[in-house]
Parts: C-alpha cells; structure tokens; sequence
C-alpha cells in the first residue's frame, strides 16, 4: 500500500495521497517516508536475493523475471540441486 500511495500523489497531487490515507488509515500509521541508508543497503537486488512468498507474488502478477526465478528454485528442489 505504501507504493501505492506513493504512485498515487506522485500522478494526481497531494489530495490523492491524502484521500488513500483516510481510506486506510492503519496502514498511514507506521509509513515511513525516509529510507536509512543500511535499509537500501540491505534491499534485494537480484531475483534470487527475494523472499519466496514476494517472488510468488511478482510471478502472478505477471513479471516473468520473477517466474523464470520460481522456475529456478522449483527445478533445484525437484532435483535437489543447489545453483
């Protein structure tokens, strides 16, 4: 929700984010919009540094890097193979 609330002011201005903001308002409390410089060190950078519930997410979603990941990691399992 967070990215979306960004995408959402950043297009249609300050009232949108204003609006996604009464419309979830649990979801505003904890938002935080500066990001330490050890969290951007700590983001994923890769497909294969992404957590599997996030990579499953991505690939029904329809990003084929993330399928082509999940294809990886479903054949070492299967295999029982390591990369």
């Amino acid at each position: 929700m967070l990215v979306r609330a960004r995408t959402v002011g950043g297009l249609l201005g300050r009232a949108a984010t204003r609006a996604v903001k009464v419309n979830v308002p649990a979801m505003t409390t904890s938002v935080r919009t500066v990001v330490t410089l050890e969290e951007a060190k700590k983001m994923a950078k890769n497909y294969n540094e992404i957590p599997n519930d996030v990579l499953l997410n991505m690939a029904v979603m329809g990003d084929q890097d993330a399928r082509e990941e999940r294809l990886i990691r479903e054949i070492m399992s299967v295999e029982n193979i390591s990369w």
